[in-house]
């Protein structure tokens, strides 16, 4: 069975199984759970950013993002989407960025 609690502004997740939580048989388990976690997050998200895997970002409620190319050679390219806007950057290797909204 897998319960949800809301806490606060969050939800904590239990899975009940016979088996020990570290068993490798609930991994497809815990797996699907994240995926479905981690989309329905990203669906309901004001902020949404895409990029390379070399892009590590932040968002803050004061409305600044934080964007750095992890890359130590080559450049990656930005989008982010706020409701209908759509913002555009090029990051050079290692830097970073900080978007004002």
């Amino acid at each position: 069975a897998v319960v949800e609690n809301r806490i606060g502004n969050g939800v904590a997740t239990l899975v009940t199984a016979r088996s020990y939580p570290g068993n490798p048989a609930l991994f497809p388990l815990y797996r699907v759970i994240a995926r479905e976690m981690l989309t329905a997050s990203a669906r309901s998200a004001d902020v949404k950013v895409i990029s390379s895997d070399k892009l590590r970002y932040s968002v803050y409620e004061d409305g600044k993002i934080y964007l750095l190319n992890t890359d130590y050679d080559l450049p990656i390219f930005v989008k982010i989407y706020r409701g209908a806007e759509c913002l555009e950057y090029t990051l050079s290797p290692l830097e970073l960025k900080i978007v004002e909204a």
